[in-house]
């Protein structure tokens, strides 16, 4: 039988959990997606696609919640280059010798993004779901800007197996901009599991705000 945890060292793995929550919501009110610089555009260029990522996981701050150390370091079942090299062969094959037409770029985008989600759905990644998202625009001055983002609560999903893939395709008229995000959808019920039986210990000696 192993030991019990001393109420004390379980009310402070529950206030770093708090904590941890905490800041995350704070983060989530500013802006999470801030381009700092944008890369100097040449003369002789009509226009650049700028990508920006960010995000704000929801990390418990608390290190002695038990781990199982085999699911710690899997591989993420989301293989970034292989979503890559898909977008890639979809944007150069619908876009390649296209020229911007405002009034067809809602079919377009829709198309692209169909077409995205079946081939990425063939590439047989177990127990995800898939966002797909595509950006067409005129190649000019000034470059687009695009920026994306993530933010989850660790104790509901798998963060450590999520992952996006983005390709920017240009040619001489036209930019587009494809993203693919990866959420593993296996929810974490062991470890609720695990931190409600903490509370339900610890009831009788502090309340812990939610």
């Amino acid at each position: 039988m192993e030991p019990e945890m001393p109420a004390t060292k379980l009310i402070r793995d529950l206030e770093g959990i708090t904590l941890a929550k905490n800041t995350a919501v704070r983060r989530r009110r500013i802006s999470l997606f801030e381009a700092k610089e944008r890369p100097k555009v040449p003369d002789e260029d009509r226009g650049i696609a700028v990508m920006t990522h960010a995000d704000y996981p929801l990390r418990s701050r608390s290190r002695s919640l038990p781990v199982d150390p085999d699911k710690v370091r899997i591989p993420s079942g989301f293989v970034k280059e292989n979503v890559s090299k898909v977008i890639q062969e979809v944007l150069e094959s619908k876009l390649t010798g296209r020229r911007y037409v405002a009034s067809e770029c809602a079919a377009t985008t829709r198309e692209l993004v169909n077409i995205l989600r079946e081939r990425v759905i063939a590439l047989d990644m177990k127990k995800y779901k898939f966002i797909c998202t595509c950006y067409v625009t005129q190649r000019l001055k000034p470059a687009p800007s695009v920026q994306s983002g993530c933010a989850w609560d660790e104790g509901e999903i798998t963060i450590d197996k999520d992952g996006f893939a983005e390709y920017i395709y240009k040619n001489d008229d036209l930019i587009a901009v494809a993203t693919v995000y990866g959420v593993h959808s296996q929810k974490r019920s062991e470890r609720e599991k695990y931190i409600r039986s903490i509370k339900g210990s610890i009831s009788s000696h502090s309340p812990i705000p939610e």
